[in-house]
């Protein structure tokens, strides 16, 4: 699979202007900490090892994205659709995934520690040794 790759910058500034399909783009290692990506289309990317941490993904397209050892802490999918995505050792601790659609995708080692998971679809998931520990406050 072929990818553009662009930085962070250009993403945020994509963004605000008004475009929102950042298909098959390698975000690899970028640093999106607290950026607000509503409905941003992602599918086919190849966002391993980013830091989303705080991010707001609500209602995003990250069909078959690849975000293996991703930092997602307290990051917002809520309605977002991660069908087929890897997310193999990513961290998803306090992640909001509220009717997220979640099918077939790879959460083999991944962190859900305090996830809220009302309403997620997970049918066919792969979640070996993923830790869905309750939140400890």
């Amino acid at each position: 699979m072929c990818f553009l790759k662009v930085n962070q910058d250009e993403i945020l500034k994509r963004y605000a202007a008004g475009e929102s399909s950042f298909q098959r783009v390698n975000l690899q290692e970028a640093e999106l900490t607290n950026a607000n990506l509503r409905s941003a289309d992602f599918s086919n990317a190849d966002l391993r090892q980013t830091r989303l941490g705080k991010t707001n993904l609500s209602q995003a397209c990250l069909r078959e994205t690849n975000l293996s050892e991703a930092i997602l802490w307290r990051i917002d999918l809520s309605e977002a659709d991660l069908y087929r995505t890897i997310l193999h050792e990513a961290d998803l601790t306090g992640a909001k995934l509220v009717q997220i659609r979640l099918d077939e995708a790879n959460l083999i080692k991944a962190s859900l520690c305090g996830a809220k998971l009302n309403a997620a679809k997970l049918s066919g998931s792969l979640l070996i040794q993923a830790d869905l520990r309750p939140s400890s406050n």
